[in-house]
């Protein structure tokens, strides 16, 4: 008969494998592996779990898990002890009670008992006719001296979203936009990628602040108090928008947005 433990060891080590590259590849814990290797099946939970172990290790090994157990003829050893033999209940003593009354005074005691009950029910149906029934408020008539309630205001109407600011083109090229935004606090340029990947560089106020690949469906906004630049490496996947102004699309791949803030 085969020793499990030793096979399953010498076929890791000739794969140059070690334990913890075992455990992360068959998600069974290094603890149990080792315990497998080393015949330390009381470190093993449940002999069905211990069996699929065993049979998962080997077939990640490259053996044949089902035949490998057969051919051992493994079996986990049984760690469970026999139960406690069951300790005898003491005798019931004898009721001490038993022929004390007689029949007839059973009867007696009951009919008291009846008799106590139906005068205590009695005199609470008694009490209960003599509580006067409760009354309904009564509602109190309109005098005619307190107005009705006046109707509620009605809602203030939305004011109307302002529209983007003027856009005056300084410059367009088939590489090159320039323009000048007016009566804006800050310069603010939105881009969203669409169908393809797009490389960006972001320039607010001469100052790189980013400077990587966006994933199509990724929005970006960046703002400069004085000026902003965007240069793009696939600007044709590019929707722009300064301060909520979209502008037109561009064909071309590398191309440089320049946006200021107007001095007037």
């Amino acid at each position: 008969m085969e020793d499990i433990g030793q096979v399953l060891r010498q076929a890791r080590e000739s794969r140059g494998i070690t334990l913890e590259e075992a455990a992360e590849a068959t998600k069974i814990r290094q603890t149990y592996l080792e315990a497998i290797e080393n015949g330390r099946w009381d470190m093993l939970p449940a002999p069905v779990y211990a069996r699929g172990f065993i049979r998962s290790y080997a077939d990640f090994l490259g053996l044949n898990g089902a035949e490998l157990l057969r051919r051992s003829g493994w079996q986990q050893p049984s760690t469970e002890q026999s139960p406690p033999s069951p300790v005898p209940e003491p005798p019931v003593p004898p009721n001490r009670f038993r022929g004390r009354y007689s029949l007839s005074q059973l009867t007696a005691a009951a009919v008291i008992l009846a008799a106590l009950a139906g005068g205590y029910w009695a005199v609470k149906e008694r009490e209960a006719a003599q509580i006067p029934p409760a009354t309904e408020p009564q509602p109190i008539p309109n005098s005619g001296g307190i107005p009705a309630p006046a109707s509620p205001p009605a809602p203030p109407t939305p004011p109307q979203d302002a529209s983007p600011p003027e856009l005056k083109v300084v410059k367009r090229t088939a590489s090159q936009f320039t323009a000048e935004v007016k009566q804006v606090d800050q310069v603010e340029v939105s881009l969203r990628v669409e169908d393809h990947p797009c490389w960006v560089e972001a320039r607010a106020d001469g100052k790189v602040v980013e400077r990587r690949t966006l994933e199509p469906g990724e929005n970006r906004t960046f703002r400069a108090d004085q000026e902003m630049q965007i240069i793009a490496g696939r600007a044709s996947s590019l929707t722009v928008k300064v301060n909520g102004r979209q502008l037109d699309p561009v064909e071309t791949n590398v191309f440089t947005y320049t946006i200021r803030k107007s001095a007037s």
